[in-house]
């Protein structure tokens, strides 16, 4: 497409993902517009648009808008994720896709190969990578200012958790898993990002016949000759302090898990001094733009200049192997996660 030209983009899922992040994101971009909202509620869809007074075309079969769009938005239920991004990909549009990506390795494996094979942009929904403060983070790991790393913890604990309009959660085939898959998938993206795949792991859960609602994951990597271990917990049934803690070798840097999270420093020679970490000059991020908002653009971008996005089909598809890695050899322990809401372990 000529670079003059806005991107056509089609929502796939009106659900409540859509609503709360993708619509505006893509209406409120000066690079796109959203030429077609299509979920199997008509009715939905429409609401949809009519809320954001969009005059998109509204369907409820992907094949009937593709003629209409330049890319696409996937916010389905998870197990549709695959199919959908296919059918874009063969078609030659190009796709954001909400993690993950699809239901399996090979499924993943496959999308990325369609995508390289055909030069089409594909991308994965970590929002959490459109941050200063994480990519702050990301050079001071990897420039090793405060030394080497050694440990993390990362933790995430909402009880009730995330509410989507189909219930899709509720069904462990259709989620992918449960609180790790819904909940934990954003920080193991950063993980991975951070230091590659981990050489082991173990994950606990409450349950297997269904969505676990409690899970540990233990890691370990080797990274630059260095060894790293790192713990991740995740609840729905308890409200747990949210964030990540990571040692180095002169102290520990710790970040809220949210938008508005600052990094910190506490160096092991002087604990009582609390450093707040910051770009020195200009953010990397637009001040005040959602997250939602600064990944679309990204999309935009790739699309229209054919660069690479942040989060790419490859980091997505490892992301979707590592979590399949670990429900196949997961292991359930009964007891009482948390002793009282708020509790750590």
């Amino acid at each position: 497409m000529a670079t003059t030209d806005l991107l056509k983009v089609g929502l796939i899922g009106a659900g409540r993902i859509a609503e709360r992040a993708h619509i505006g994101a893509v209406v409120g971009s000066p690079l796109a517009e959203l030429t077609a909202i299509v979920d199997r509620d008509r009715s939905r869809a429409q609401w949809l648009a009519d809320e954001y007074r969009s005059q998109a075309l509204v369907a409820e079969d992907l094949q009937m808008v593709l003629n209409h769009i330049d890319a696409a938005i996937i916010a389905t239920p998870n197990d549709t994720h695959f199919a959908l991004a296919r059918i874009c990909l063969e078609a030659g549009k190009a796709v954001l896709v909400e993690k993950p990506i699809a239901s399996s390795t090979l499924e993943a494996q496959g999308l990325v190969e369609l995508a390289e094979n055909n030069g089409l942009i594909l991308a994965g929904a970590y929002t959490t990578r459109f941050r200063d403060s994480m990519v702050v983070l990301e050079q001071l790991l990897r420039d090793q200012t405060f030394g080497p790393a050694k440990r993390f913890i990362n933790r995430l604990g909402i009880a009730g958790g995330w509410s989507p309009v189909s219930v899709y959660n509720l069904d462990r085939d259709v989620a992918g898993g449960g609180v790790l898959a819904v909940v934990g998938t954003h920080f193991l993206d950063r993980m991975l990002h951070f230091w590659g795949y981990p050489k082991s792991m173990r994950m606990i859960v409450d349950a297997l016949d269904r969505p676990e609602s409690n899970c540990r994951c233990s890691f370990e990597f080797t990274c630059d000759e260095q060894q790293i271990s790192g713990l991740a917990t995740y609840s729905k049934t308890a409200s747990v302090a949210a964030g990540t803690v990571i040692e180095t070798t002169e102290g520990l840097l710790a970040l809220g898990e949210f938008d508005e999270s600052d990094l910190f420093f506490f160096p092991h020679e002087n604990p009582s001094i609390k450093q707040i970490i910051a770009p020195r000059h200009r953010p990397v991020f637009e001040p005040g733009v959602e997250s939602y908002a600064l990944q679309f653009e990204d999309f935009a971008m790739a699309c229209i200049n054919g660069t690479p996005p942040r989060v790419d089909g490859r980091q997505s598809a490892l992301s979707v192997q590592l979590i399949e890695e670990l429900y196949a050899n997961a292991e359930v322990e009964k007891h009482t996660w948390y002793a009282r809401e708020g509790a750590s372990q």
